[in-house]
């Protein structure tokens, strides 16, 4: 195995960082669009055999609705280091692959609409 370029750590740093960032990019959405969805969720229904409980009942928790298959609901606030699996909607596999076990700094959001967010700091 070749050796990293000189000073391999911080390319290392450098690319993970740029890879972070082109997933935020790919896969973010404002806020408006996430509270306007979250605001029409009431209360939780069983999902895929998910646990009923509430938007914004604990931080850092993982809720899921009442929608389609295998959707789900996260917004992981404040949550430092890490590693996340995002549930999204079946049929974006490729997306689903990019975002899973990404070390999460920042906010990690799925909506049900099959749209993936990630927020990184």
């Amino acid at each position: 195995m070749d050796d990293p370029p000189d000073g391999g750590e911080d390319y290392a740093r450098s690319g993970m960082a740029s890879i972070l960032a082109e997933l935020g990019a790919a896969f973010r959405s404002t806020d408006e669009h996430f509270d306007s969805f979250t605001s029409r969720i009431d209360h939780m229904g069983e999902c895929q055999g998910h646990q009923k409980t509430r938007v914004g009942e604990a931080e850092g928790r993982i809720y899921t609705t009442e929608g389609g298959t295998g959707s789900m609901v996260t917004r992981l606030d404040k949550v430092q280091g890490i590693l996340t699996t995002v549930a999204i909607e079946n049929e974006d596999l490729e997306a689903q692959s990019r975002i899973n076990n990404i070390c999460v700094t920042g906010i990690a959001k799925t909506t049900n609409m099959g749209r993936a967010d990630m927020f990184v700091e």
